[in-house]
């Protein structure tokens, strides 16, 4: 299953070039699917508006979408 598609730009651009170690980001549905589907693990957090946030691992979402 090719996920490339689903995963957006902005979260893309993001990792890619990210000297951090986490970042807190808004998922859509098909980018929080493909993160349930890869196992990447991931932090849910609410923000001062009450949108979800999710707390992801730089190192391992390269891993995944970025080789």
């Amino acid at each position: 299953m090719n996920f490339t598609g689903y995963i957006s730009k902005h979260l893309y651009s993001r990792v890619a070039d990210c000297k951090e170690e986490t970042i807190k980001t808004p998922l859509d549905d098909e980018e929080l699917r493909a993160l349930k589907i890869f196992e990447v693990p991931f932090n849910k957090t609410i923000d001062s508006s009450g949108n979800p946030l999710y707390v992801l691992n730089i190192n391992e979402l390269k891993a995944v979408f970025c080789n």
